[in-house]
């Protein structure tokens, strides 16, 4: 019970810190660039705009809300944290490292799905045509490495202006490959072996083809992935941990 009241105002806590204007703008980019987009596109078209188009906008969406609600938002929420000295505060009373951890990441990782899913309409596509659970599985596990990625930015992070300034290239690396990977043979290579690219791509599959597939290599890339930023999460934590604050 003591945890689950833990856990409950920590939550608390998060939302609210969440809720600072210079951070929630990070899933709201997303959605105003999507649906910008869209327009733009639209009245270049003058009419419907191609299905190849909407599976463009909606891996735009993705990219960028996996990439800055995970890794901007998260690394912000913890970089202030420390900043404003309520890290070392939750650290010296009962909150576990665990605790906090888990009250880190769950706001930030649920408004990413939301986001994901207003993301179908926004970009024109229609949601009937879309099998949500694989589509939320799939984003998801970007969404989990982005969210450590971004735990781990803001572990090493002294303050918020640092935190962003570690943030940035991760964060052009893991959108802007991708949103560009059909434009450029090299960029497209490039791309298979990033988390935000793999999903991307199979998202592409669903939508154009209605069937998805996940290869060997694109199932050991995203383990991979999976494994290589909890073992840097780990380093992280045991040099900067949550304690030593």
């Amino acid at each position: 019970m003591k945890t689950l009241s833990r856990l409950s105002a920590l939550l608390n806590l998060k939302v609210k810190l969440m809720m600072n204007a210079n951070i929630i703008f990070a899933p709201v980019f997303a959605l105003v660039l999507t649906g910008a987009l869209r327009i733009l596109y639209g009245n270049i078209a003058k009419g419907a705009i191609p299905e190849f188009m909407t599976q463009l906008l909606l891996n735009i969406g993705l990219s960028f809300n996996i990439g800055m609600t995970g890794v901007f938002l998260i690394s912000a929420m913890v970089a202030e944290e420390k900043e404003n000295n309520t890290l070392r505060v939750l650290m010296t009373s009962s909150v576990t490292a665990g605790e906090f951890f888990f009250a880190s990441i769950l706001p930030p990782f649920a408004v990413m799905a939301a986001v994901n899913l207003l993301l179908i309409p926004i970009s024109g596509i229609r949601i009937v045509g879309v099998n949500l659970l694989i589509y939320l599985i799939i984003s998801s596990v970007a969404g989990f490495i982005s969210c450590m990625i971004g735990m781990t930015i803001g572990i090493y992070a002294k303050n918020q202006i640092n935190a962003s300034t570690l943030a940035m290239p991760v964060l052009l690396i893991i959108t802007m490959i991708p949103t560009f990977a059909s434009f450029s043979p090299v960029l497209d290579q490039i791309s298979e072996y990033l988390f935000v690219g793999i999903v991307t791509e199979m998202v592409s599959q669903m939508i154009l083809t209605g069937v998805v597939s996940l290869s060997l290599k694109h199932t050991l890339v995203l383990l991979g992935e999976i494994i290589l930023v909890s073992i840097v999460f780990r380093m992280a934590y045991n040099r900067n941990g949550f304690e030593k604050d």
